[in-house]
């Protein structure tokens, strides 16, 4: 089941993990440094020390900060990379060049998908509803949906009806009410069926 939480750093930051996140840091953070290592989502409101910048660390980027509020999507397994900064700012750093790949200002995002990375204004107010157990989508593809809920479930979804490819989904579901309920709620307008062999979802 999908399921969030909160971590309370040594230094008061607080840090909102999504479901199948995880964060680690190690035992002498804040005295030396302020590095954190996430794999998934996670939204973090980050308390101000010019001494000792907080770094997230991701399998793509690293983002940098002093104190702000922003939130990342780091899943191992997917090719997609996102960082919205609400509050303050954040520079990224690129893993493989250790060059500059962007810095933020407030009302900004970074995307990157399979290396093609852009800077986007925020335009939608739904980003950090996950914080809440709600998964909300508005006019996102339905392959591209499908991918969010391999993220945020630990399945893989398998989709073969060529029918859905450019069909696009708008709503929203309660991450506790489980992918199958949302593949139910979905196919009451596009029919499809759809079977389960051990973690893999076959949509036919």
């Amino acid at each position: 089941m999908a399921q969030q939480s909160l971590v309370t750093l040594p230094d008061s930051s607080h840090v909102w993990l999504n479901s199948t996140s995880s964060l680690s840091y190690s035992s002498d953070y804040g005295i030396n440094s302020r590095d954190v290592y996430l794999k998934g989502e996670a939204y973090f409101e980050v308390e101000k020390n010019h001494e000792l910048p907080f770094i997230v660390h991701t399998a793509n980027d690293d983002v940098r900060v002093t104190g702000t509020h922003f939130n990342v999507t780091a899943y191992e397994k997917s090719g997609h990379f996102e960082v919205q900064l609400f509050e303050g700012g954040v520079t990224l750093y690129d893993n493989a060049s250790k060059q500059t790949e962007a810095v933020l200002k407030p009302g900004q995002r970074f995307v990157k998908t399979d290396g093609e990375s852009s800077i986007e204004r925020i335009t939608q107010s739904h980003y950090l509803d996950w914080k809440n157990g709600i998964i909300d989508v508005e006019d996102v593809p339905f392959p591209d949906f499908m991918e969010r809920l391999n993220d945020y479930y630990n399945i893989h979804i398998v989709v073969t009806n060529q029918q859905l490819i450019n069909y696009r989904c708008t709503g929203k579901f309660k991450m506790s009410e489980g992918v199958a309920h949302i593949l139910d709620v979905i196919r009451i307008d596009h029919p499809f069926s759809y079977r389960q062999t051990g973690n893999t979802i076959y949509i036919e």
